[in-house]
Formats: structure tokens, C-alpha cells, sequence
């Protein structure tokens, strides 16, 4: 290994989690500031211990206290749980994402190492005191990670070595943390008092008449094509929810999603199922989603098909999704050298909807990386509108509330392969509430009433996980 990677230390497999952690444990010991000579020319170092049998989800439940994140992919096998922080980077810009993940991945650990990130959906736009803990963009390698795949389970801890931060003391100080974490010995913080997230007036379907009226009317002048409107509906359970809790449950019920849960502390976590790609990239082939246009699923074979067919066949959301199509194609084509999509919409159908589907492929030009991918696509006529900046300016007046992490990118990035979904079919848990979000998509020959149904309809895997269902 060339001096300068990530210096990874790979330890004996054992039966299970608690065993592995027992040898993490005794591997860290050993790697104290003493051993500053061996790390000082790695910028982290990488213990990993391969196990029998393991569940993150499970492991992720046993550490309520650190910044917890989870990562599913839909194309990928990968399974991810992270507790803690080793390093990350906050706000723009997103080129030291490319940094970070050059960084981390280096070395021998070139294809182990995984960066989770989130963006806004308007980073443009401050977030309210409902979203504060999220920031803008933040990106950040685990502290401790449990990953399983189609090759097994691994349990690893990451530290940012170097000789700064081993003079610094930054070294010792995440060795001692996952240390206490490993061993259950960070006490959790006093209970925090029920925060409701914002309340709204966006569950009325008169006011949302009225702002899809107003739409339809600028659509009518030519300002815009599309915007996506979205509302909120906050739920106060009677039993306090569980973010893990609510998230197994989507797992079950959302099969075949990019599935992610980001919990920055025990009061508040955002989670959700998506069906969309903003992009997966393997190497330099990058594939992108236009998913737009919904119907429900039909009860029977017969009306399910009807029902597909009538989505097919429909002009609107045809138009609709076309929209998104050219949007992908006329932003990936300054930085793919290959490009390709279909003309003609398939069909993508998940367990309560029907969508349209285009994909669109291409071959990346040599020294294009995540940040450039990012910049170029977020945010999509999928759930901002089209032309961009003017949709962008119009939801900013017309929406209510901060959507925060709702419908921007989230992922998992590698050197060599990165996973990004749009963060739809959503919700955040903070204190005694959950926040459900949901978006549909106005155009020309727009019907309020058909996109509120949509909107519900969208909402309905949290309502019924939450006991409130509503069906449109």
C-alpha cells in the first residue's frame, strides 16, 4: 500500500456483532497515540472484523445516542448502518465532497470505504428551526459502520489519522468515543420535551385548490411549464414513535426502494423509501430516472391493468414526464462523452402506485465525479418544475413550510460507485410528531382535486404505518 492511503487493519472473523465488537474493542487498544509513527503518513485508518451473521438495523437500534444514519440501495446490495461521526463537510460547495470521498477511499480501502450525504431541496433557502439539525448539506464518514452484502457482514471502525490529527489529539479522542460506544458506554442525554415539527395549513384542500389555481394560471402565462407543489400533514400519535420502528415497517412495506434514515440526534430523524434514482454511478456509466406521472394500483389484476394502461395512454402525464426526461438528457450531455434514452415512457410499479419511467444512460468523461453529477441534476422537473430557477422562485412563495431534506438528493458515495436517490415518500420524526411530505407535479390540464388524490395516495405507507389512514 502506497503511503498516503487509508491504512486498514483487518481483523480475525468472528460469529456475530457483540463478538466483533469485543474485537474491535481490543484492536483499539492496541492502536493508541503510541503507534503515531505506523499512522502518521495514512489520513485514517480502518479496523474491520468480518462477520458470520449480522443485522445493521438491528445493531443500528443498540446506539440511540450518536448521529445515526441507514442506508438500502435499490440496485446495489449494499446495507449500511453508521453510528457517529469521523469526518464530514458541512454547506457548500459540493466539490469537497469529491475531495472527502478521494480521501477516504484511497489505498487499500479504495472499495470499502462509503460516504453518506443529504442536500436540501433548496439549499438556496435557510432552514427553519425544524431542519437546523440537518443543515444545508453535510456528508460525513461513519465513526462505526455495520455494511452487509451478497459477500457477508463487516463490522469497522473509522478514524482520521494523520499526524495533525494525531498530535491534535482528534485521533484519541474518536478512538475513546467508539470505544465507549462499542462497549454501551455513552449514557443517553436527559429527555427532551415533545417538539412538534411545524404545524401547517397545508392539509386543507381548499387552500390547495386555490395555489394550484394560481399555477395553472402562470403555466397559462408562459412563465412556467410545471411546478411541483407539495403539502405537509403532521401526525401526533397517541405512543410516541420510534424512528427505527417506523423505518422497519416501511422496509416491509416498500420493498425495491432506495431505503435511508438520517438521525442527527435522539429528538429528531428523517426517513423514507424512495422509488426514484437521481443517478447511480458504476465507474464512469452513470444511469438517471424520469419517474413522474402517478395512478393507484387497481384491487384486481384486471383494474390494476386498466389502470396502467390509462397512466400509458395519458397525454398530461405523458407531457409531464417528458419534461423530466429532456431535463436529464440536456444536463448530463456536457459531461458524458455517450448518451441514451428510450422516446417511449416504461412503467415502474411499486406496491400502492404505477409511475412513468424513462432511464436515461451514459459513459462519463474522464475526471466527472459526484459533485458535477449533483450540480448538474438536482433538482429535477420531478419535484421542483420547470424552467428551474422560475419553478424554484414560485414554490418559494407559494409553500408554507421549509421541505427541507423532502425531495433533495440522498446517498452513498465511493470511488469507484455511487447510489443517489431523490428523498421522496418521506417523513421526519421529531419529538412527539411525524411530518409526512408529499409532492405532485402541475401542468397544463392540472385537475386540484385528482392531484390532492395523489398527494394522498403518496402519503398513504406512513398513514397506515401510523395508524391514520386516509385513503384518497
Amino acid at each position: 500500500m502506497a503511503p498516503g492511503g487509508t491504512r486498514t487493519v483487518r481483523l480475525d472473523p468472528c460469529a456475530d456483532a457483540a463478538q466483533g465488537a469485543l474485537r474491535l474493542c481490543a484492536a483499539l487498544e492496541t492502536y493508541g497515540p503510541d503507534r503515531a509513527a505506523e499512522l502518521a503518513p495514512h489520513p485514517f485508518v480502518r479496523f474491520e472484523v468480518p462477520l458470520e451473521s449480522g443485522d445493521p438495523l438491528a445493531w443500528l437500534r443498540q446506539h440511540p445516542v450518536l448521529l445515526r444514519v441507514f442506508w438500502n440501495g435499490r440496485a446495489s446490495d449494499l446495507e449500511l448502518a453508521g453510528v457517529g461521526v469521523c469526518v464530514e463537510h458541512e454547506g457548500p460547495p459540493l466539490e469537497a465532497l469529491d475531495a472527502l470521498v478521494g480521501a477516504a477511499a484511497s489505498g487499500d480501502a479504495e472499495n470499502s470505504i462509503r460516504i453518506i450525504g443529504t442536500i436540501r431541496f433548496d439549499p438556496g433557502r435557510s432552514p427553519d428551526a425544524t431542519w437546523a439539525p440537518f443543515g444545508r448539506s453535510r456528508f460525513h464518514l461513519p465513526l462505526l459502520e455495520m455494511r452487509r452484502t451478497a459477500a457477508g457482514c463487516v463490522l469497522a471502525c473509522n478514524l482520521k489519522a494523520g499526524m495533525a490529527a494525531l498530535e491534535g489529539g482528534n485521533y484519541d479522542a474518536q478512538r475513546r468515543t467508539a470505544l465507549r460506544a462499542l462497549g454501551g458506554r455513552i449514557p443517553m442525554p436527559p429527555a427532551m420535551p415533545g417538539t412538534p415539527a411545524n404545524m401547517n395549513s397545508e392539509d386543507d384542500e381548499a387552500a390547495w385548490t386555490g395555489r394550484v389555481a394560481d399555477l395553472l394560471t402562470r403555466i397559462a402565462d408562459g412563465g412556467i411549464e410545471k411546478a411541483v407543489l407539495s403539502r405537509a400533514v403532521t401526525h401526533i400519535p397517541d405512543v410516541a414513535v420510534d424512528p427505527i420502528d417506523l423505518f422497519a415497517g416501511l422496509r416491509q412495506q416498500q420493498p425495491d426502494t432506495c431505503q435511508f434514515l438520517v438521525q442527527p440526534s435522539p429528538a429528531c430523524a428523517f426517513l423514507g423509501a424512495s422509488p426514484e434514482f437521481l443517478y447511480r454511478r458504476v465507474g464512469r456509466h452513470v444511469l438517471s430516472e424520469a419517474l413522474a406521472g402517478t395512478r393507484r394500483r387497481g384491487a384486481t389484476p384486471e383494474r390494476d391493468g386498466a389502470l396502467a394502461g390509462e397512466l400509458l395512454g395519458s397525454e398530461k402525464d405523458r407531457h409531464e414526464q417528458e419534461l423530466v426526461r429532456l431535463h436529464l438528457l440536456r444536463h448530463l450531455e456536457p459531461h458524458c462523452g455517450h448518451l441514451d434514452a428510450p422516446a417511449e415512457p416504461d412503467l415502474r410499479s411499486v406496491p400502492m402506485m404505477h409511475h412513468l419511467l424513462t432511464t436515461v444512460e451514459g459513459t462519463l468523461h474522464e475526471g466527472v465525479h459526484d459533485a458535477a453529477l449533483l450540480n448538474a441534476l438536482h433538482p429535477t422537473p420531478a419535484v421542483c418544475g420547470t424552467p428551474t430557477v422560475a419553478a424554484l422562485e414560485l414554490l418559494r412563495e407559494c409553500e408554507s413550510f421549509d421541505r427541507g431534506l423532502f425531495a433533495g438528493p440522498v446517498g452513498c458515495f465511493g470511488r469507484d460507485e455511487s447510489e443517489v436517490a431523490v428523498a421522496i415518500r418521506s417523513a421526519l420524526v421529531r419529538g412527539d410528531s411525524v411530518q409526512v411530505y408529499a409532492g405532485a407535479g402541475i401542468v397544463a390540464g392540472s385537475d386540484p382535486q385528482a392531484e390532492w388524490q395523489e398527494t394522498a395516495l403518496k402519503m398513504q405507507a406512513f398513514e397506515r404505518l401510523l395508524g391514520a389512514s386516509h385513503a384518497p
